[in-house]
């Protein structure tokens, strides 16, 4: 599990720079961090928190990765990704709705719509 630490901040010439160091306990990432404009207040947490998110995704990945001749059938979605993979689908065809190509009733979106607010979960709102 990756964990993050700032090491250090600079403001100079109207640039802040902020290094933090993302570690594993056995391996240590440098990240440099920059900004010239108005940031919100949470700027640097939600970059951090992202990276973070990234980097125990793609350990929790690697861990799964079986060497060896590849089948698909061995590999296994997790719910975010099935969840993402639909709120795409509903979003595209909301879009060619919106556009009036289709109607917004057809039973694919409602189905979509439906199945997406009863498998909801708060950590998908960025999916959005």
């Amino acid at each position: 599990m990756y964990t993050a630490t700032i090491n250090s901040k600079t403001f100079k010439g109207g640039k802040l720079t902020v290094e933090v160091i993302y570690t594993n306990g056995n391996e240590n990432i440098t990240d440099i961090h920059e900004a010239t404009q108005n940031q919100e207040s949470s700027w640097l947490k939600d970059l951090i928190d992202r990276k973070l998110k990234d980097l125990n995704s793609l350990s929790d990945i690697n861990e799964s990765i079986v060497i060896g001749k590849f089948n698909k059938k061995d590999i296994v979605e997790s719910e975010r990704d099935v969840y993402y993979k639909k709120a795409t689908a509903y979003t595209r065809y909301m879009s060619i709705a919106r556009n009036g190509f289709i109607k917004s009733d057809r039973p694919i979106i409602l189905e979509l719509r439906e199945w997406l607010t009863s498998n909801f979960k708060d950590e998908y709102v960025d999916i959005f």
